[in-house]
């Protein structure tokens, strides 16, 4: 029902952005509550805990509907893979928009780089995505100056990056000489190269792509590198992409409202589908509020 209703919400829109998003919930004392699994703590460390995972569709404004949500436990007996847990939210997310005919940008953080995620994604009718990478030792191919398509890893296609803009913004993060990182102006950095990604299973396809490259001028830490499906030839595309990156964000102040709001990681809880009850109560709670056309600091 939450599924529909966040449809609903949005296919009066033009175009929508589909934040695909894993949320962690962490019950770090907690030893007999029923399928802990192992989770990352906020610190790198792991505890225990349970993960769900998240679809939170972006119309241009402030429309917005969760179109898919998942608790689950590696420990679980129905559990089978994560990669079989992304390819439902996939599917389901999609086919809970199968009627909506404008276009739909799938974005995803660092922990969906994958192949098998990406053709998922590709497989479905006017659908691209933005994906932030991690694996850059991957095997890609590159363009050369001849116009043949050449073998690289991914890394050593960075030297070819062109600049295609620069975005004034305001980012959390620490520059050069802070102690910590803090929300402030900066300026970002935005190059490109194209390049071609394999089929995981048949090597003779190939998808046409884009890596974007957003660097922070003096910021301590690596620069984003984004892949993605969208031409990216000049200035305005680079923004674009930059700005649907920067709209996954939206996922974390959810994820922020339910687990303050319903304090679902110190409930003591100890059935399991208790637990998924309680957190799925939390994500109606928010779509409850997306239907109203409200923030979750209204």
């Amino acid at each position: 029902v939450l599924r529909e209703q966040g449809a609903a919400n949005l296919l009066g829109e033009e175009d929508l952005t589909l934040v695909l998003d894993g949320m962690e919930l962490r019950r770090a004392g907690a030893r007999e509550q029923e399928y802990l699994m192992r989770v990352k703590a906020l610190d790198g460390s792991l505890v225990n805990g349970y993960r769900s995972f998240n679809v939170l569709g972006l119309g241009r404004e402030n429309a917005r509907g969760l179109l898919y949500h998942r608790l689950f436990s590696s420990m679980a007996p129905d559990f089978e893979s994560e990669n079989l847990e992304i390819r439902a939210a996939i599917q389901e997310t999609e086919q809970a928009l199968v009627s909506f005919a404008g276009w739909k940008t799938w974005v995803m953080d660092m922990g969906f780089d994958n192949d098998d995620v990406w053709w998922e994604v590709w497989d479905h009718a006017h659908s691209r995505l933005v994906c932030r990478v991690y694996h850059l030792e991957r095997i890609v191919q590159w363009q050369a100056p001849s116009g043949q398509w050449e073998e690289r890893y991914l890394d050593a296609t960075f030297k070819h990056l062109q600049p295609l803009a620069e975005v004034e913004t305001r980012l959390e993060v620490r520059l050069q000489g802070q102690k910590r990182a803090k929300r402030q102006k900066v300026t970002v950095q935005l190059c490109a190269v194209p390049i071609r990604i394999y089929h995981p299973e048949d090597k003779t396809h190939t998808k046409d792509t884009w890596l974007l490259r957003a660097k922070v001028v003096g910021a301590v830490g690596d620069p984003w590198c984004l892949l993605t499906d969208w031409p990216l030839q000049d200035a305005e595309s680079a923004r674009r992409i930059f700005i649907f990156y920067r709209r996954r964000w939206a996922v974390e102040d959810t994820f922020k409202f339910i687990k303050t709001a319903f304090g679902v990681e110190e409930v003591q809880m100890m059935d399991f589908e208790a637990v998924r009850n309680l957190v799925a109560y939390g994500w109606v709670a928010a779509g409850f509020l997306f239907q109203l056309g409200l923030t979750l600091e209204q």
